[in-house]
């Protein structure tokens, strides 16, 4: 078992609210990123994952809004799920693609709960609806 899946998301907000997130989580096994309550929900912090989901590294999607890697065909559904969650403050979970560095899509799960220092999320590759 991974130390990250002994972890749960509200250990990984209690660390960003402290700004220390544990060392564990620099190179967990799914991408972990903490993003502003602000509309655009920008990235506040991102571990090393993202180069493998999407071929950037950690610097390049730093305040960036997350919009900005939706795939344009999943904005909507991702707006209203992000929208609850800013809004009502529950957890929440949503499919989706996700536009990597190279242009292409990749399908993602994203499981997120609103934290005093933001939203912490934590994102998954998943196979798409065709398989």
């Amino acid at each position: 078992m991974h130390m990250i899946e002994k972890l749960t998301i509200a250990d990984y907000g209690a660390g960003m609210a402290a700004h220390r997130p544990p060392r564990a989580l620099a190179h967990a096994p799914h991408w972990l990123s903490l993003h502003g309550l602000d509309p655009g929900a920008t990235f506040k912090y991102s571990n090393d994952t993202v180069s493998e989901i999407l071929g950037l590294a950690p610097a390049d999607v730093m305040h960036q809004p997350v919009w900005s890697l939706v795939h344009p065909k999943d904005m909507r559904a991702f707006n209203r799920a992000l929208s609850g969650i800013l809004r009502q403050g529950a957890g929440w979970g949503c499919t989706y693609r996700m536009v990597r560095a190279d242009g292409s899509a990749v399908w993602v799960y994203t499981t997120g709960r609103r934290t005093a220092e933001g939203v912490a999320c934590v994102t998954q590759t998943r196979p798409g609806p065709d398989g």
